[in-house]
Formats: C-alpha cells, sequence, structure tokens
C-alpha cells in the first residue's frame, strides 16, 4: 500500500470535497503512514476510505477512478542498458527506500506532462480489487488499533481491562466472520463477510497477531488475576464466562486471593497489637 502522494491535485480534492457540502476548513488531505510505526498505515487506509471518491476525481477527473484517456506511452528501458546502469550505482549510497518509491514512476509522470496529459497521476489511481483490499485491511485492523492506543494511553489500564481487551481482541482476530467497512460518512457501513474470503496476507496477519496477543497478554499470572477477582464489574464464578472449562485457572486465583486476604488480616492484627 503506497500513499496517494498527490503532487498536483490536492486543489481537485479540495473542490471535490466542497461540492459534496464539506466546509473549505475542514477539508481533508491523504494520510502517508511513518514506514516504522504501524498506526500509520492503519490511519492511512482509513483516509483512503474516507476519500476515495475525491481521490479518484483528483487523480482521474472522474469518481470511478477511470480516466477518459490514456496514460502516455513510456519506452521501456533494454535489458544490457539496465545492468549498465545498475553496475555503475553499485559504488553509489544507497538513498531511503520510501523516496525510492516515489520516483519509481517518475517516468511516467514526465511522459504525461510532455503528453500534455490533463491528469499526469491517473496511473496512481488504486483499481477496484485494490480499494476492496484497502478497506478489508482497514477494518482488520481497526480493533488492534483501538486496544493498542487503550493500553498505550497517558492514564493506561489496569491489569484487569488489559486482560478483557486482549480477550476480545483475540475473539474476533480467531472469528471465522469478519466486519468490513464501506463508504464513508453517512453511506459507511459495516457488513460481516466470511474470514476465508480475505486474502491471503490478510489471513496471515490476523493469524500472526492473534498467536503474539496469546503469548504477550493473555498468559494469566497472579497479579492479573487477582485484578479480575477484585473487579465488581466481572463474573469470576467458576462456572463464568472467563473460567468455563479452565478449573486450575480458577483454583489459582482463588487460592492467591485467599493468599492475599490472609496476608491483609495479619497485618491489620499486627498494627493493632503495636497499638495496645
Amino acid at each position: 500500500y503506497v500513499a496517494h502522494t498527490i503532487f498536483n491535485a490536492p486543489s481537485s480534492m479540495v473542490l471535490s470535497q466542497v461540492s459534496r457540502g464539506v466546509k473549505k476548513a475542514k477539508c481533508k488531505r491523504v494520510f502517508r503512514m511513518h514506514h516504522i510505526r504501524w498506526g500509520g498505515l492503519y490511519r492511512m487506509l482509513r483516509q483512503n476510505r474516507m476519500l476515495e471518491s475525491d481521490i479518484k476525481i483528483a487523480l482521474t477527473g472522474m469518481a470511478s477512478g477511470q480516466c477518459h484517456e490514456r496514460a502516455a506511452f513510456v519506452p521501456t528501458v533494454p535489458a544490457a542498458s539496465a545492468q549498465e546502469t545498475s553496475e555503475e550505482s553499485d559504488g553509489e549510497e544507497e538513498e531511503d527506500s520510501d523516496d525510492a518509491k516515489e520516483d519509481s514512476d517518475v517516468d511516467q509522470i514526465e511522459a504525461n506532462v510532455a503528453a500534455g496529459k490533463e491528469y499526469p497521476l491517473q496511473h496512481r489511481c488504486l483499481p477496484a480489487f485494490a480499494w476492496k483490499k484497502n478497506n478489508e485491511l482497514e477494518s482488520v485492523l481497526t480493533t488492534p488499533y483501538e486496544v493498542s492506543q487503550a493500553l498505550q494511553g497517558h492514564c493506561g489500564v489496569g491489569l484487569d481491562k488489559e486482560y478483557i481487551l486482549a480477550l476480545s481482541l483475540h475473539k474476533e482476530l480467531t472469528s471465522d466472520l469478519v466486519a468490513v467497512v464501506t463508504g464513508s460518512g453517512e453511506d459507511e457501513s459495516w457488513e460481516d463477510i466470511h474470514a476465508k474470503s480475505l486474502d491471503a496476507d490478510i489471513l496471515q496477519f490476523r493469524e500472526v497477531v492473534a498467536a503474539e496477543v496469546e503469548k504477550r497478554l493473555l498468559q494469566l499470572n497472579n497479579d492479573t488475576l487477582l485484578a479480575l477477582k477484585m473487579h465488581p464489574g466481572l463474573d469470576t464464578k467458576r462456572d463464568g464466562v472467563l473460567f468455563k472449562d479452565k478449573s486450575a485457572t480458577f483454583e489459582l486465583m482463588e487460592a492467591e486471593y485467599n493468599r492475599k486476604l490472609r496476608h491483609r488480616g495479619e497485618h491489620l492484627f499486627a498494627k493493632e497489637a503495636q497499638n495496645l
């Protein structure tokens, strides 16, 4: 997923949004993710979805994303010349990978401009299947992003809430149904689809994240068990949702809770004895 870096089309995006009734001061721009922060990927995908029609209009002039003019022809570099160029650049310092990606279509852009094309960036508009994948990946990333934001917030969360959030996240990542978002604004809607209909790379992402959540956040220790036991809003009965078919974990929680109660009682008794 490469962000839509629209060099000479921001004004078209603004006009497209204004035509839909958006105030100029509230018009949105495309978001470019940071290459080492996955949260930026989620925000970029979300912004792409919300601005899909505006991006298509800015790049192709059509809300459908199908430009009325063809891109200019770009002559291919012979294999021998390409190899010579590669050998000459072996000793040069490698540039940032993001810059390389940005410049990968510079020949096409220059050819379009030279040919007087009205939309020289038309080739950057995603095809229909890529927009679909954009929405699916955003949908799969939504809950992990929200849980990550909650866990890393300024105030943080307690061990009990952390476990509940992780349990909910793991359940969603292993579910056979996935809620996928489409549209934006008043047209935004969520529809459940079968997980197997997702692309293989998105399925693999779900599997990897689910395994990591289970390994990192769902391993109950004594402190977490005690926090769960003392939470007034949780059902911590033996046959409750949390400990159904987990009798050993339930017994461990009860033992830790009783141990802490005895320790607290002994502490209070010793304190009272000192005051006598």
